[in-house]
């Protein structure tokens, strides 16, 4: 899980030492984020920064510190697309997004 959060890319490096600095081409992991959306009955309610790894828990946090969910009980189901980068999420019967 924790490759999902590196790309490795082409950087120009830039040493310096007693001899001068000195500038080369290298490739390095560096850390990155995705624009993760949370689809909510089929809606999208939100889309957040974050690094590409528990959508999931992100997502259900959010939609409770938000009040949209009093708890896991009130989720139908849940899960994740990584084609969309997207969570998805469908409240049980009777659970109504109010945001306020």
């Amino acid at each position: 899980m924790e490759d999902t959060i590196y790309e490795e890319l082409n950087v120009t490096q830039i040493t310096c030492d007693k001899d001068g600095c000195h500038v080369q081409d290298v490739s390095k992991k560096v850390i990155t984020e995705i624009s993760l959306k949370v689809i909510v009955n089929g809606a999208e309610l939100v889309s957040v920064l974050c690094l590409n790894q528990y959508q999931k828990e992100l997502a259900l946090g959010f939609l409770y510190n938000e009040g949209v969910i009093n708890s896991f009980a009130d989720i139908e189901n849940i899960y994740f697309n990584d084609k969309m980068l997207a969570v998805i999420i469908n409240l049980k019967a009777g659970v109504m997004i109010d945001r306020q």
